[in-house]
């Protein structure tokens, strides 16, 4: 997957405040590392799980694509919009 290794303490999130600022960080480019890669590589096995991709290899590049595009940012914006009605 081309990614490094990372302690465990790289990934920790202490509280759901925390975890939402980090993801918008990571949607809107401004977070790298372990935390990314991870969010990448979770999204890349559910496009695959999805059957969207054809490996869990092309399903991370297809997240990484759409966090890059500004797709996936968009998408969480209108489910935030949906579910704020």
């Amino acid at each position: 997957f081309g990614f490094r290794k990372y302690a465990e303490k790289d990934f920790a999130i202490n509280s759901p405040a925390e975890s939402a600022h980090t993801i918008m960080q990571i949607l809107e480019g401004s977070q790298r590392g372990a935390k990314m890669e991870l969010v990448l590589l979770n999204a890349g096995l559910a496009i695959y799980a999805n059957m969207s991709a054809k490996s869990p290899k092309e399903g991370t590049k297809m997240a990484k694509e759409s966090v890059e595009s500004g797709r996936a940012l968009a998408k969480l914006k209108e489910l935030i919009g949906e579910s704020n009605r």
